[in-house]
Parts: structure tokens; C-alpha cells; sequence
């Protein structure tokens, strides 16, 4: 079960979630030329979140020794958060395809539906 650590950690990433879809949210309807205060914002809480819940979730799956599903989600996640960082690298640029923000949101919508997929695996099955 659950300790008071993991739920504080738990808490953290997904407020820090929530604070990465609502920069990314004003980003996209403030347009560009992009405000570089919020831009390199959520450019930075995106790999610091990605660092933090890589660490954080290693440590945990070690300790608990999951079954294949959460490790399903968990390579699913990593490929969405890499989708992520590319696609988002892409929109960052002057000129982009257009299609890369579709690209962008779908994995947004991935990423979350994978990450929780994740959790979900774990806590139900550890």
C-alpha cells in the first residue's frame, strides 16, 4: 500500500501536470510570437517533471515488482513523453508542419491516459 511519501509524490507530478497542460494551453492561444518567461517555463517543468517521475518511479518499481501491464503503461508512457519533447520541439521552431500540433495534443492525451493506466496497474495490482 501506499505510504505518505509516494502520495506526496504522487501530488507533486501531477500538480506539475496540470501546470505543464495549462502553460502549454496559454502558449497556444496567447500564439507567437511565444511570451519566453512561460515558454521556457513549461519547457523546463516538462524535463524536470520527466526527470523527478523517472527517478521516482524506478525507485518505486523496485520495491514493488509490478506485473507486465504496469510495464506496458510505463513503456507506453516513456514513448508518449518522447513524442512529446519532439513534437514540442518542433512547435518551438519559426516554421512547422502544421500537423505537429495535432501530433502534440494526441500524445498530451496519450501521455495522460498512459501515465494513469500506470498508476492504476500498480496500485491495483501491488
Amino acid at each position: 500500500m501506499l505510504n505518505n511519501e509516494y502520495s506526496v509524490k504522487i501530488i507533486f507530478s501531477s500538480a506539475a501536470i496540470i501546470l505543464i497542460i495549462l502553460t502549454g494551453y496559454v502558449l497556444h492561444r496567447l500564439g507567437k510570437p511565444y511570451n519566453q518567461i512561460l515558454f521556457t517555463f513549461h519547457k523546463l517543468l516538462t524535463v524536470g517533471l520527466i526527470i523527478y517521475a523517472g527517478i521516482f518511479i524506478a525507485g518505486f518499481l523496485k520495491q514493488i515488482h509490478p506485473g507486465f501491464l504496469s510495464y506496458l503503461f510505463l513503456s507506453f508512457s516513456v514513448i508518449a513523453a518522447l513524442g512529446l519533447l519532439m513534437s514540442g520541439a518542433f512547435l518551438s521552431l519559426e516554421k512547422y508542419p502544421l500537423f505537429m500540433l495535432q501530433v502534440h495534443r494526441y500524445m498530451s492525451v496519450f501521455f495522460l491516459i498512459c501515465i494513469t493506466g500506470l498508476f492504476y496497474s500498480i496500485f491495483k495490482y501491488s
